[in-house]
């Protein structure tokens, strides 16, 4: 039965937040207000007894955009980041597995002007052995 070897995850998380400091009275420094969204889901498919096909997604979006700030310096961040891995997972014995992972990577930051934006690649490999 292809649903039973299915398992899915699904995580949602919100953070509305505001630091302020001894010189908030000052209208050159705002308070830091934002909000912070994310999501992390994972899957993994049971092709068989042996493998298991394995993916996992995180998003996080953050807006401490400090536009207001008029009389003083227009600081904050505001950003996106994803992050996508998909793998293979094999077990040769009750004790020996190997898994393969690729993942992608993606950031990015428009009130930095784009300089701290990136786009990564990894590749991972695992072997995992069980001691009784």
């Amino acid at each position: 039965r292809p649903v039973n070897r299915l398992s899915l995850n699904t995580t949602f998380s919100f953070r509305d937040t505001c630091s302020t400091s001894a010189a908030s009275d000052s209208p050159s420094i705002t308070a830091y207000e934002g909000r912070i969204y994310s999501v992390v889901t994972s899957g993994s498919y049971a092709w068989n007894a042996k493998t298991d096909l394995l993916l996992n997604y995180a998003f996080s979006h953050a807006d401490y955009d400090q536009g207001q700030a008029l009389d003083g310096l227009p600081l904050g961040i505001v950003y996106d980041q994803h992050g996508l891995m998909a793998g293979l997972r094999h077990r040769f014995s009750e004790r020996l597995s190997a898994t393969l992972r690729y993942g992608f990577f993606l950031y990015d930051e428009p009130t930095s002007g784009g300089f701290n934006d990136y786009t990564a690649h990894t590749l991972f490999a695992t072997l995992s052995y069980r001691i009784p």
